[in-house]
Parts: C-alpha cells; sequence; structure tokens
C-alpha cells in the first residue's frame, strides 16, 4: 500500500482541495495520455469535473469510428437482423467495406486520445443462448450471462 505523505493544493468539483502529490501526479499523468491531451490542462486538476471531459471525447470519438467503421457495434444494432450485411463476405468483406483511405485519413484527425463509450445496447434483444442441440446447452444458463 502506498502512502502519500506529501500534499499539493487541488480541485475537488470545482473546491479547493488538498490531495496527494503522487496519487495527483499519477492521475494527471494518465488521464492526459488517455485524453490526448497536455499535463498541465487546466481540464485535468479536478477529478469529479474532468469526467465531463472523458465523456465528451469517448461519445466524440465513437461517432467517428461508426462513421469509419460500418461493421462496427451500435447500439441501433438490437438484433443480428440489424448489421448490415457486408460486402464480399467474410474477413475480406469487413477490410473492402471499411476502407476509403480519403475517408479514413479526415476522421483519424478528428479521433482524440484512446477512449471511447461502449454500445451497451448491442444485441440487446438478440436471444445469445445456446441452442438446445448444442453441447454448451447442457452448461448452466448462468454462465452466459
Amino acid at each position: 500500500m502506498l502512502h502519500d505523505v506529501e500534499c499539493c493544493e487541488g480541485k475537488m468539483n470545482g473546491k479547493n482541495w488538498e490531495c496527494g502529490k503522487f496519487a495527483r501526479g499519477l492521475r494527471v499523468k494518465l488521464w492526459a495520455g488517455h485524453l490526448a491531451m497536455e499535463e498541465d490542462n487546466s481540464d485535468l486538476t479536478d477529478p469529479i469535473l474532468c469526467w465531463e471531459k472523458f465523456d465528451e471525447i469517448a461519445k466524440s470519438n465513437r461517432k467517428m469510428y461508426e462513421l469509419g467503421f460500418q461493421t462496427m457495434h451500435r447500439n441501433g444494432y438490437k438484433k443480428m437482423k440489424d448489421i448490415p450485411a457486408i460486402v464480399g463476405g467474410g474477413i475480406a468483406g469487413v477490410v473492402e467495406s471499411c476502407v476509403d483511405e480519403e475517408k479514413a485519413d479526415m476522421l483519424k484527425t478528428q479521433i482524440r486520445g484512446f477512449v471511447v463509450t461502449a454500445a451497451i445496447d448491442f444485441l440487446r434483444d438478440e436471444n445469445l443462448l445456446p441452442g438446445i442441440r448444442s453441447k454448451a446447452y447442457l452448461v448452466p444458463k448462468r454462465m452466459f450471462v
């Protein structure tokens, strides 16, 4: 366990807060790397308010990835039938349907950092349990949820 004895001035939900120097420095360094920001950016100093920045960048990145990759999982794909067919079939079809050099170059400049929101509702309405004729059907259902 680490006991951070050096303190420094910080912010917590917009209010002044005395925080551990090492913990604050580590958090700011990691978050700056994940969000592609400079470590001295004032948005990173408050861990509560910085969440808004995380969410903003993650949502923006999801939009860019969805524009660039038509086969990417999305909240709009609630059932398998909602997923568009892949041109050419197989892995080659995925690559063929996703490669548009000009569009890809444009999107790459708009993606910031390494965060993206998850598609929580992806295949939400689809029955993903194994079929009755499969060996996996004998495994308890709690293993699949």
